[in-house]
Order: structure tokens, then C-alpha cells, then sequence
């Protein structure tokens, strides 16, 4: 990839480069920050878009399809290269490329602030020929002319696909969050078929713990229900200790170990969760990116033989 990426082995320390600040510091920051953010939300999402009339809930189609098209189930590699992506609704120049470098040998991709705009399904389907694309409709901007929603992209058809729509919506604007919930294939070397549960979640965001909760618990649901491998990841939106904390402890419930974060200057939001694989590597980039105001996690994954698997 022309040295665009550095392939480094996970380093814990990389995430605490900030953590230099006194504890009153970031106490004060937890008091104000959700005011900011709640700020900030509406002037991106209600006043930019024109008005709150502007945003529609029009729902009844579930899901927006494109990219490749795969005309019979096929199964993902036992060993392969997963991304993980805010792209800010495809909102800042520079997104084509930046996908087109990121994607190239990516077997799997979740992104949360998707589109379905023609411009950027044109962007993302040129960028990597190779993706099919599922995008799990959350609400409709009548300015835009578009839904927004969660895109999980592979270079496979899955099994299934559910989407889930948040219990409860955004303040002002009233719009809820949508999660994708896709079942793929890995054949693992003995001639089994394992079922892989790939969970792609964009939490919801200005609401209390509560209601945070209720939507955390929608989601968890359907992982349980699943006792195979999983992949459970995304924008958490985790700005406060007490999100991060419940998101950890609900997924330590599940048997889900955290396979890599997105740390910011100040928050971590992303997050990928896993069951029943192996992190092989974590690879960052070796240049800012800045078609989105959240950095990309990309991992290399390997499905672990210890389970006993079952043809399905």
C-alpha cells in the first residue's frame, strides 16, 4: 500500500499519552462535556441540515444495498482484515481516497454515519469494487435527500441480516440509532462451518444513562442469542466513565474481550469487541486522516480453533 500504513503489535501504552492530566482536571471536563456535546449535536445535526423539520423518520424500508453484488453465500477467510469507521456521514473532502487506501485487502468494514446519498455510494463502491454493502436505515434528511445509518460492507454475501432501531431517540431532533446485526460463514480448516455474528453499532448519544442503557441492553439481546464467534463493534459513544464502565461490564458478560479503541484527545468512543477470535495485529495509520473527526481501527482477526464447531 505504498507505505501508507504502519503494522504495529498492539501497545497498551499508546492510549495513555494523554493521561498526564491532574484527576480535577478531567472531573471538570466530565461536568461540561456533555453540554458541549449536546451543543455541538444540534448545530451539526438539526441546524445544518436546515431545520428539525427537515429530519424524517422514514423507516419503512429497512436497508439501502450497493457496492458489488454476491450472488451466493460464500464464506469469509478463518484469518482476516477488519475495519472500523465513523466517516462523519461522509461530510469532509478527502473520504474516496482515504477509503480506497484504507480498504484494499479488507475482508470486512463497519461504518457508522453511512449514507445513502449517491455521491457517496458512488465513492465507496469505486473505491473498492470488491465490497457489498448493507446500510441499516436510522432517518431520513429531507434536505440531504438521504438516510443515514450504519454501512457494513464485505467481500461476501452473509447469511442474514437484521437491523435494530434504538428503544429511544436523540432529544430535539427525535431520531433514533440504528445497529446492523449480520451473520457470515468461515469454514475452518477440518471442513466446518462456524457461524460468525457481526454486531455494527452506532450508540445513542445525548440522552442519560438510562436511556443509554436501554439501548446497550436491545443490542446485547441479540448477541446472547448467538453462542458462536462475534465480532461487536463501533461508535459507542462512551463521553462519560459511567458509559464506559456499563459498556465493559455488559460486554465482559458476554464472554467479549476488547480487541483495540479509538483513543481522542480526550474520549474514546470506538471500540471493537470480540469473541472466539485472536487479534493478529493492529495496524494505525501513517498519516492524519482527516476526511472524518474519528480515526479509523483497523485489525487483523483470526478465528480461534478451541470451539467446537458444528456444521450449520
Amino acid at each position: 500500500m505504498g507505505g501508507l500504513y504502519n503494522v504495529k503489535k498492539f501497545d497498551s501504552t499508546r492510549t495513555n499519552r494523554a493521561g498526564s492530566c491532574a484527576t480535577s482536571d478531567r472531573r471538570w471536563l466530565a461536568r461540561i462535556l456533555p453540554c458541549v456535546l449536546l451543543f455541538l449535536a444540534l448545530a451539526d445535526g438539526a441546524f445544518a441540515s436546515g431545520t428539525c423539520q427537515d429530519i424524517v423518520n422514514k423507516t419503512a424500508n429497512d436497508f439501502t444495498f450497493f457496492g458489488a453484488r454476491h450472488g451466493e453465500n460464500k464464506t469469509l477467510p478463518t484469518r482476516l482484515r477488519l475495519i472500523v469507521w465513523n466517516v462523519y456521514k461522509g461530510g469532509k473532502p478527502g473520504l474516496a481516497t482515504d477509503f480506497q487506501d484504507l480498504s484494499q485487502s479488507a475482508q470486512l468494514v463497519l461504518l457508522q454515519e453511512a449514507t445513502d446519498h449517491p455521491k457517496f455510494m458512488t465513492e465507496l463502491s469505486n473505491a473498492n469494487e470488491s465490497i457489498s454493502w448493507a446500510m441499516a436505515r436510522s432517518f431520513y434528511q429531507e434536505r440531504a435527500g438521504s438516510f443515514t445509518g450504519v454501512a457494513t460492507g464485505s467481500t461476501v454475501k452473509p447469511l442474514a441480516q437484521k437491523k435494530l432501531l434504538s428503544p429511544v431517540s436523540e432529544p430535539i431532533t427525535n431520531t433514533p440509532k440504528s445497529t446492523l446485526v449480520s451473520d457470515f460463514a468461515m469454514v475452518t480448516p477440518d471442513g466446518y462451518v462456524e457461524r460468525v455474528r457481526v454486531v455494527n453499532m452506532h450508540a445513542i448519544n445525548f440522552v442519560g444513562n438510562f436511556s443509554f442503557m436501554l439501548h446497550i441492553k436491545q443490542v446485547i439481546r441479540a448477541i446472547r442469542e448467538h453462542d458462536g464467534p462475534v465480532i461487536f463493534a463501533g461508535d459507542f459513544n462512551t463521553w462519560s466513565p459511567w458509559r464506559t464502565w456499563f459498556l465493559h461490564q455488559a460486554a465482559k458478560r458476554l464472554g467479549l474481550s476488547q480487541a483495540h479503541h479509538s483513543p481522542g484527545l480526550f474520549l474514546t468512543l470506538d471500540y471493537i469487541f470480540t469473541r472466539g477470535f485472536k487479534r493478529i495485529s493492529t495496524e494505525y495509520p501513517g498519516r492524519p486522516i482527516k476526511s472524518s473527526d474519528h480515526e479509523p481501527m483497523i485489525l487483523n482477526l483470526e478465528l480461534e480453533l478451541k470451539r467446537t464447531q458444528q456444521r450449520i
